[in-house]
């Protein structure tokens, strides 16, 4: 069944600073344009340094899913196998989330109403229910011997 969730508002001090994200993101392929008859809210918190960072609302989506219960792995050991490696590794490590591509069914749960028009993500959510164990069995298969 469809939903349709109203866009959250953005306070108007910031939101020439949120709408140049949105476009930063469509540039970039995190995002793209898309019609739905789901939509789902977005919203914008800022991060210790002052610079907004997009929040995505997925508890419809939670409702939906189902749970992949696989723990992840302590992400400090996780990460420091890698800290005297090349630097594009461990970036590619922190990135994973935006490479994973969606199931073609997913996508329109993923939908949301921006200032711009309709978008939705083209990656993993970092929020999504199971995104910490499709990363963790991503990785552990790239990392493989």
């Amino acid at each position: 069944m469809p939903w349709q969730k109203k866009p959250k508002p953005i306070p108007k001090p910031i939101l020439p600073h949120f709408i140049k994200l949105i476009r930063e993101m469509i540039r970039t392929g995190l995002y793209e344009h898309y019609t739905s008859t789901h939509t789902r809210p977005v919203f914008c918190v800022a991060n210790s340094n002052g610079k907004l960072r997009i929040v995505d609302d997925l508890q419809e989506l939670k409702k939906l899913k189902s749970k992949d219960e696989g723990l992840p792995p302590h992400i400090k050991q996780f990460l420091d196998v890698f800290s005297r490696r090349d630097c594009y590794v461990l970036g590619y490590l922190m990135g994973v989330y935006d490479e994973r591509e969606l199931d073609i069914y997913t996508i329109p749960l993923i939908t949301f109403e921006a200032p711009l028009e309709r978008l939705q993500l083209t990656g993993l959510p970092q929020g999504e229910t199971n995104s910490v164990a499709v990363y963790q069995a991503q990785m552990t298969w790239i990392l493989q011997e």
